[in-house]
């Protein structure tokens, strides 16, 4: 340990403290960077590593002085805030280079950059951080967990913190910080050293934002929130300071129209509706509201000033909450060599569902896109056997069917009858499949940041939502709006760390001006078949000769080569899709034999097995067969028309006539 009159001594307790549950083979960077900022020092970056194990001996023979010698020397000093699993080599062979988001597998605590004056309140605020470091401008706080946990764990923590209290965007893994006791030289005639303000190792995060239940994300009124905020509010232009401030273009002449607009924006990222965003800009007890009382003193009308503020704040809101990832005030570019330190690519389903993918099952009303989903939850969840019969499931776990179609009682009777029905599942019900029946919009930042954290709760690892267009607001039509939907799915997935992602949509109606093929056939923009890694096309087809509807069940894949097509029905009395067959050379005269109603059941089983070779046994069970699926078509058929099956013609429909009788105990012989 170095002695305590070293510049470093306080560096050196808190890093210590702050990797002590690190994997001790993981390595903890520190990079000097001399950026330009006084004038005529040229731009350099030197990297230097130390493994945890060995940090305290590293840092005592090496590093400190190392540090110390570069902060001397007009260098910014940092540390990487997650250890390294591996340090990269430069592009000249050099060792170590700063390392990339490959590199880190796990994170020590969620920290967030917070560059305001009120870096003081926030400290006192919940979750409390174990370490406090200012900055000279501001502060950086680290919130320790119990014990390593994987990276996109912490970096989405960190996020939710940075949006809980307005902090910088500096959420990616492989962020470093600037090292306590070393100098900040971004304002060179200022001697602004970095500080450990406060340190208890005894505060542990427990890896929990608090977010309320009904969506809005803490504070939920104007005293709540955070100090610079607050100010401008009751105080007014006047009292604006960064990022709320703006100036007429060269003038020092505050605009207040952009103020408005910058604190609308704030107060949308805490949460608050256009309401009681409204609300606070007529408040005349509110300096912010200025403008807007002169505009309704002057003209009599303020409502279309406010409209457009606060439409250009919430589209902004959305923008960068839903459509963009946050990649903080610079980015690095990954190499070829790169690509090779990836994890291999792996399948939660085989050939349609890889780790961390996007898929969509799609098909015309009524082929049986929930039924099909209803079995892919269960298998997913840890019901044994294939999805489709086809395909092996690689990893069970929680699973989240958000569903807005059938009620709970339907829905109960479908998964009890495909449990008892077709899988022969005992203890189903112990399964971890969550239900969410009720609707919620994607289009809502606030609706997807509870949708979230509700899938952070259960661990959810696999979401369902069946059908997309209940789940949403916006023009199917619209790319742009789409994009934004399919974006915020996106969000959810990255953020509550789920396995997949699995979207129940509809296909559009057929146009001879303009058809559709593959992915494509869905209804909306094309941006939905564009997006994802696999899509389930399920297209709608009649058997000529019995009426029976089924399914052809092709594949468009991104990871995988396509496998052929399915052609499946569904089994009525086990609600699941099997394989199905219209290749049947005996189907014309079974069909002959059934539509012969003067013929007695014996008779007409002796016509099949004469005509066809069949035995007498194999003659009775095909004509059984024949006539579910005759009965069970004219069914389909009744429902559509919303009549009972004994009322309809014979001849209604092609393709369905025949007796609905169960067939006689001789015919089942």
């Amino acid at each position: 340990m170095l002695i305590e009159s070293h510049p470093l001594y306080k560096a050196e307790a808190f890093l210590l403290l702050l990797f002590e549950k690190a994997p001790p083979k993981h390595w903890i960077e520190f990079t000097a960077i001399r950026d330009g900022t006084v004038k005529n020092d040229p731009k350099e970056i030197h990297v230097e590593a130390a493994q945890v194990h060995d940090l305290e001996r590293s840092f005592d023979l090496t590093i400190a002085d190392w540090v110390h010698k570069h902060s001397k020397n007009k260098f910014h000093c940092y540390f990487g805030v997650c250890p390294r699993e591996s340090m990269p080599r430069g592009s000249r062979g050099g060792y170590p280079a700063r390392a990339a988001k490959g590199n880190i597998t796990h994170s020590v605590c969620a920290w967030m950059d917070y560059d305001k004056p009120t870096w003081r309140e926030v400290a006192q605020s919940d979750p409390k951080p174990t370490f406090v470091v200012s900055t000279g401008h501001g502060a950086h706080f680290y919130y320790r967990y119990a014990d390593a946990v994987p990276i996109d764990k912490a970096t989405s923590d960190t996020k939710l913190i940075a949006g809980l209290f307005g902090g910088d965007n500096t959420c990616d893994a492989p962020r470093v910080l600037r090292i306590p006791g070393t100098r900040n030289w971004k304002e060179p005639d200022k001697e602004l050293i970095a500080q450990l303000e406060d340190s208890d190792p005894d505060v542990v995060f427990s890896g929990k934002v608090e977010v309320p239940v009904d969506g809005a994300i803490k504070p939920k009124t104007v005293s709540d929130l955070p100090f610079d905020l607050r100010t401008v509010i009751f105080g007014g232009y006047s009292a604006a300071v960064e990022p709320f401030i703006a100036f007429k273009e060269g003038t020092q002449e505050i605009d207040q129209s952009k103020v408005d607009a910058r604190v609308m924006l704030h107060l949308f990222q805490f949460g608050f509706d256009e309401d009681k965003i409204r609300s606070i800009f007529t408040n005349p007890e509110y300096g912010i509201s200025k403008k807007t009382l002169e505009d309704e003193a002057r003209k009599g009308n303020s409502e279309n000033y406010l409209r457009r503020s606060i439409d250009w704040a919430k589209l902004e809101y959305q923008k960068k909450s839903l459509q963009y990832d946050m990649i903080g005030d610079s980015v690095e570019f990954e190499t070829l060599h790169d690509l090779a330190k990836a994890p291999p690519l792996r399948f939660a389903v085989d050939y349609i569902l890889p780790f961390g993918g996007f898929m969509t099952i799609s098909g015309a009303a009524k082929i049986g896109k929930s039924l099909a989903v209803s079995e892919l939850a269960l298998r997913l969840a840890g019901a044994p056997g294939k999805f489709f019969g086809q395909f092996n499931v690689n990893h069970h776990g929680p699973v989240v069917y958000c569903q807005a179609e059938v009620s709970k009682s339907s829905l109960d009777r479908r998964f009890l009858t495909i449990c008892a029905e077709a899988m022969k599942l005992q203890g189903w019900r112990d399964l971890p499949i969550h239900l969410l029946n009720k609707k919620f919009d994607l289009a809502d930042p606030r609706h997807v940041m509870v949708i979230t954290n509700g899938l952070r709760r259960v661990k959810a690892e696999f979401l369902i939502i069946d059908p997309l267009s209940r789940f949403h607001s916006e023009n199917e039509n619209r790319q742009r709006e789409m994009a934004m939907i399919l974006s915020s799915i996106d969000r959810i997935k990255a953020d509550a760390g789920l396995v997949g992602v699995v979207l129940v949509h509809h296909f559009g109606k057929p146009s001879a001006d303009a058809p559709r093929q593959g992915a494509h056939m869905m209804r909306g923009a094309s941006v939905i078949g564009d997006w994802g890694n696999s899509h389930v096309l399920m297209e709608k087809h009649w058997n000529e000769v019995t009426g029976k509807k089924f399914s052809v069940i092709s594949f468009e894949l991104r990871d995988a080569e396509e496998p052929s097509p399915l052609t499946m029905a569904i089994n009525r009395d086990k609600l699941v899709l099997e394989p199905y067959s219209m290749d049947d050379e005996h189907l014309p005269i079974i069909k002959g034999a059934i539509d012969q109603a003067d013929l007695s059941p014996k008779d007409r089983i002796d016509l099949v097995a004469e005509k066809t070779g069949l035995s007498r046994n194999k003659a009775a069970q095909a004509i059984s067969r024949i006539k579910r699926e005759i009965r069970e078509a004219k069914e389909e058929v009744a429902a559509d028309m919303g009549v009972a099956p004994e009322d309809l013609e014979d001849d209604a429909e092609e393709g369905t006539q025949g007796t609905a009788k169960e067939p006689s105990d001789e015919e089942q012989a």
